[in-house]
């Protein structure tokens, strides 16, 4: 009995000795496959947890809104013709007999022209217009907005009418006339036309005689040496009428005093020091936006990616890559699940990313220099921004 006994403690004791090697060995390789697995990458959210890209471009953009180049909204009369000018220098012939109300009838009521000019690329990142065509990058000479009202109604031009424009002249090369129209999400596109700028011509601007007043005895007397004759009276109006639209529409202030001499002195040299830069006019087809251009025509190109530190957190962005050696601006759109890429644009040429995003109701953005080289990624680093901080970002 007691052998019996013997045997079976030895046995239940090799028992608990077999398991207890068992679990030892099973826990070591545990072990080691923990060590040699790589870290799992995140997963992208699931459709309940993944943010609402409509709603975050929509909060954005009604917070970008305050940084938009503002209107300027100059009063013509809707009697006769005249000539509105522009802070920057575009100047737009208003002519009240071409146009009508969106009923048909003719304009009656004092002429608002809203006028937003957009010379450089600050001015357009502010306004969010790209200078692009078709995917294709432009270099710009200037956008601009023009558009009409009378008594709080939108007016159009008549079948077969143009709308004649000046715009200034920021460079030699030549440039063509685009119109420009915005997508269902915003983002600017510039179709060409067959119009070229030319050089300002005096001799045949329907500019000129848009603001006359009536000559005086004195004028005519002056200048025509005393002669009534019906040629010489002629020759002495039209002359003045020249002076005086010359000296109006470069920005030249004339006083009651000053003899028609004084005026023809101050006018010419007025246009010596500035027809050089401004275009001759251009006939627009409707009210809109319109833009000096020309395309780039670079064929040593490359696709730029953007994206953000994953620590930001960014799900939807808006960014911009700005070349100001050629006043252009592209805009691209970045989405967590879709990224933002700049396609076809020109190798080895410097550029400034921007980004502006917002989250949790605060805004975030971010600026980088860069130049650009075949194949090349950016990613930014957003901070939070204010207002200022904003304005800052967008100045070039």
């Amino acid at each position: 009995m007691k052998k019996q006994l013997f045997y079976a403690l030895i046995l239940t004791a090799a028992i608990t000795s077999c398991d207890n090697t068992k679990t030892t060995t099973k826990e070591a390789p545990i072990a080691k496959v923990a060590q040699d697995t790589p870290e799992k990458k995140p997963e992208l959210p699931t459709p309940a947890e993944r943010p609402d890209i409509k709603k975050e471009m929509m909060v954005l953009q009604k917070r970008l809104n305050r940084f938009e180049v503002a209107s300027q909204h100059l009063m013509a009369s809707a009697k006769e013709k005249s000539i509105v000018k522009g802070a920057m220098g575009c100047r737009v012939l208003v002519v009240p007999k071409d146009m009508v109300t969106p009923d048909g009838q003719p304009v009656t009521g004092e002429i608002d022209v809203e006028l937003k000019e957009l010379p450089g690329v600050e001015q357009m990142v502010r306004q969010g217009v790209q200078t692009v065509s078709d995917g294709k990058l432009l270099v710009s000479g200037g956008s601009y907005y023009v558009n009409m009202t009378s008594k709080g109604q939108q007016l159009k031009l008549k079948l077969g009418k143009t709308l004649k424009v000046i715009l200034p002249k920021y460079t030699n090369e030549q440039m063509n006339v685009y119109y420009g129209a915005k997508d269902s999400s915003g983002v600017m596109n510039w179709t060409e036309t067959s119009q070229k700028f030319e050089k300002f011509d005096t001799d045949s601007s329907d500019f000129l005689f848009a603001n006359v007043n009536k000559i005086s005895a004195f004028e005519f007397c002056f200048m025509s040496g005393g002669k009534n004759t019906d040629s010489s009276y002629m020759q002495v109006v039209n002359q003045l009428k020249k002076i005086k639209e010359l000296a109006y529409l470069f920005g030249e202030n004339l006083t009651p005093k000053d003899t028609a001499v004084s005026r023809a002195k101050k006018a010419m040299k007025r246009y010596e020091s500035l027809a050089g830069s401004i275009y001759k006019e251009v006939a627009i087809q409707n009210f809109g936006w319109i833009n000096c251009d020309r395309f780039l025509n670079e064929t040593n190109v490359t696709n730029l990616a953007c994206g953000f530190e994953p620590s930001d957190s960014i799900s939807y962005a808006k960014v911009y890559l700005v070349f100001k050696s050629i006043n252009s601006a592209i805009e691209e759109r970045y989405a967590y699940d879709m990224g933002s890429t700049f396609n076809n644009v020109p190798v080895g040429m410097q550029g400034t990313v921007i980004a502006m995003a917002m989250k949790k109701g605060q805004l975030y953005s971010s600026r980088k220099e860069i130049t650009i080289n075949k194949g090349q990624k950016v990613t930014l680093t957003m901070k939070k921004s204010k207002d200022e901080d904003i304005a800052a970002l967008m100045k070039f």
